[in-house]
């Protein structure tokens, strides 16, 4: 088998009914379905029986969790349970494009020893394709770190990421189990060096990005069904401690906090604060996001902003409007772009894991 689509869901059938038919009509034998059910309310199996009955033929296997175990943990059981030499996961509310996997599996024949394919997104697009070699170079090249961590745009090759699986079980609190299994096999061993250096040359750790897309659209999830920013936030930090070089590991920092916006992230808790009467709680979040994600960026502007903003998250009734008159002010600069601050809802940090 040369590529597996595999799918994580939980409690979202009524997406997959409506994104499945696409990647079904384009099943080959050298190509299976996994979808891994996450114990979701009604069961996969049973929600998706009638539009599956429609493929007798094509190689298709529902796995479903015993219990929840986590956004992270879901994606890595993909991982573990893919019987095919290269794995493609796609998000159980994007919609792949008509040809997608026509398009990976032909740049599966031209990129055989790469170890991870990137493709674009409708909200991303680069101009022209390129090739990394090793950790350095990808994480020098890394055109967008949230296009990267877009599940449904990554390709891995399975037999050179399954060996570093544990890498991702260790670091699956940085929400981004995926990017931390493929940047532990971006050493030629999987090993670090006593220096702290990725101890190798990172010689074969190819890594392919191109200008064509494999997702059509993504579905406007209603709130309540979004993964929390600030959790995701609060993990991201972790991914420094990934064996690398001081040198990889500060710009590797620097991609990692573009985005969200220091305001995006001061509007959220502050309107959180707001709503659940706890200021206490959401200052700790702040500490926490700040100290980890700009422990690299000691300017002086990026200093006082926190230290400004603080004051907004601690007394959020004053500071929400003093906020969103900061954000009017610095939208489509260079510092902030996001022109939907309004619609910004705080949830649950735990809801949905």
């Amino acid at each position: 088998m040369r590529l597996t689509v595999a799918i994580p869901t939980y409690n979202r059938n009524e997406y997959l009914l409506r994104n499945l038919p696409v990647v079904l009509e384009q099943l080959s034998p050298e190509c299976s379905l996994l979808i891994i059910d996450n114990h979701s309310d009604e069961p996969v199996a049973d929600a998706l029986r009638d539009l599956l009955s429609r493929y007798p033929q094509a190689n298709i296997r529902i796995v479903r969790n015993l219990t929840n175990i986590g956004s992270g943990a879901n994606i890595l059981r993909c991982m573990e349970l893919c019987i095919a030499d290269w794995l493609w996961m796609v998000g159980d509310d994007d919609a792949v494009t008509s040809d997608s996997v026509a398009l990976v599996l032909r740049d599966i024949g031209a990129h055989g020893d790469c170890v991870y394919l990137n493709y674009c997104s409708p909200h991303f697009s680069r101009a022209e394709s390129f090739t990394t070699q090793g950790m350095d170079d990808f994480i020098r090249r890394m055109d967008s770190y949230s296009n990267v961590l877009f599940m449904s745009v990554g390709v891995f090759n399975l037999r050179r990421i399954l060996p570093n699986l544990r890498f991702g079980f260790m670091y699956a609190y940085s929400w981004a189990p995926n990017f931390a299994t493929l940047l532990a096999s971006l050493n030629s061993d999987g090993n670090s060096g006593s220096d702290g250096s990725d101890g190798s040359d990172g010689s074969d750790g190819r890594c392919f990005f191109s200008t064509e897309r494999v997702v059509d659209d993504e579905c406007q999830v209603p709130v309540d069904q979004q993964w929390s920013q600030i959790s995701a936030l609060m993990g991201r930090a972790a991914l420094l401690d990934i064996p690398m070089s001081a040198e990889t590991r500060r710009e590797l920092a620097r991609k990692l906090s573009e985005k969200p916006a220091l305001e995006y992230i001061v509007i959220v808790l502050a309107l959180t604060a707001a709503k659940h009467q706890t200021a206490g709680e959401a200052l700790y979040l702040y500490d926490q996001i700040c100290s980890r994600l700009y422990y690299f960026d000691r300017s002086v502007s990026r200093r006082l902003r926190i230290f400004f903003y603080r004051w907004m998250v601690r007394f959020p009734g004053v500071g929400i409007p003093m906020i969103k008159i900061v954000f009017k002010l610095l939208n489509n600069t260079r510092i902030v772009r996001n022109n939907n601050l309004d619609q910004v809802i705080p949830t649950d940090r735990f809801a949905r894991m």
